[in-house]
């Protein structure tokens, strides 16, 4: 692979990163919007990843924010092995947060389709 191209990947990768924090960002404001309050943002272990965590009323939240062009990409952009390392990094807080034992916990997906338009959050996403 040419030195050209590898830098045109990078270029791309780093464009990806850099809208994917916006739209998390985009997707945080949401749910401020909606009541809840941001506990955790970008919380990485080794079993997973979660994009937000979040909390409203009694309700510990895993929220992973989508980016795509259309809905139906972002809707399918979600498959079983990411669900799987969400759920897995969500036991792995919820062990390490015993002040949250006690709360009934959810797994949320904010679909960002435009900067223009308003997500779409789809709670209980799977």
């Amino acid at each position: 692979m040419s030195s050209a191209t590898k830098k045109q990947i990078l270029k791309k990768r780093r464009r990806a990163h850099r809208r994917g924090i916006v739209a998390e960002k985009v997707a945080e404001f949401l749910l401020r919007l909606k009541g809840y309050r941001i506990i955790v943002r970008r919380y990485r272990k080794p079993v997973g990843e979660i994009d937000l965590i979040v909390l409203r009323n009694n309700t510990i939240v895993a929220v992973e924010v989508k980016l795509r062009k259309d809905l139906d990409k972002a809707l399918h952009a979600v498959g079983h092995i990411q669900q799987r390392r969400i759920r897995r990094a969500l036991e792995v807080f919820l062990a390490s947060n015993p002040q949250y034992s006690e709360c009934d916990v959810r797994l949320d997906l904010v679909l960002v389709t435009s900067f223009l338009q308003k997500p779409l959050h789809m709670e209980n996403a799977w």
